[in-house]
């Protein structure tokens, strides 16, 4: 039984099975225009050796509607020397297209020495790429909010997952929410109801995602997404 009916049953009114189950309808119907509208920004980023050794795998997201920018976690800069996005058109993983970092904070690994800016990476994608407008950005979010992210979970696979909760704590440099994710996850982007960026995947804590809102609080993402600091052409 829906949630609505058993709060209607609970309550002494009628069960209404109709608009339970037009409710849950909607709401999946949503769901999936996110995913349908979202997915399409999302790619598969690889770290490599020179020798060709992986060093880490991560997702990342195009951000910029006049260059093929990325954005992923500046904490993957650290070993690697190369770097390689593929996307999924829809029926297969595309080959990898070599990457430029351009510009990255946080921690790095391995004696790389890093800013004190936001735990953020800006690539640009080197290989021919389809073009979108860029996703939206949400100015702010509360505990309570749905969120969903949309990743792959592993380096061989070539579906996009998506995975839905709610928002459980709001910070000033990171939120929480109860998505589920596990290693790997890592710059996938996070999205409200309405299909707004509000926020990326730093890391997680067992199945507990930690998000990072590109350095400041959740209302600073808007500002910073058009800063100088991010890169637009």
């Amino acid at each position: 039984m829906e949630n609505y009916n058993w709060l209607r049953a609970n309550m002494g009114f009628d069960v209404d099975y109709e608009l339970g189950r037009s409710l849950s309808s909607a709401v999946e119907t949503k769901r999936k225009k996110i995913y349908d509208r979202c997915r399409r920004y999302v790619l598969k980023v690889l770290c490599e050796k020179d020798d060709g050794e992986l060093m880490g795998f991560f997702n990342g997201f195009l951000y910029c509607g006049t260059a093929p920018l990325l954005l992923t976690t500046g904490h993957i800069v650290g070993g690697a020397t190369k770097y390689f996005a593929s996307f999924y058109d829809g029926e297969e993983l595309q080959a990898k297209c070599e990457m430029t970092l351009l510009r990255f904070g946080g921690e790095a690994q391995s004696g790389d020495t890093a800013t004190k800016e936001p735990d953020v990476a800006v690539f640009r994608v080197e290989g021919n790429i389809p073009s979108f407008p860029p996703p939206p950005f949400g100015a702010s979010t509360t505990v309570g909010d749905t969120a969903y992210i949309i990743g792959y979970k592993g380096r061989e696979d070539p579906q996009l997952t998506l995975s839905e909760g709610l928002v459980s704590y709001v910070g000033l440099s990171d939120i929480l929410t109860t998505v589920f994710a596990d290693k790997g996850y890592s710059g996938c982007p996070v999205f409200n109801s309405y299909g707004f960026v509000i926020g990326m995947v730093k890391g997680c804590d067992g199945n507990t995602i930690k998000q990072v809102s590109f350095g400041g609080g959740c209302p600073d993402i808007a500002m910073l997404a058009v800063a100088e600091w991010i890169p637009r052409i």
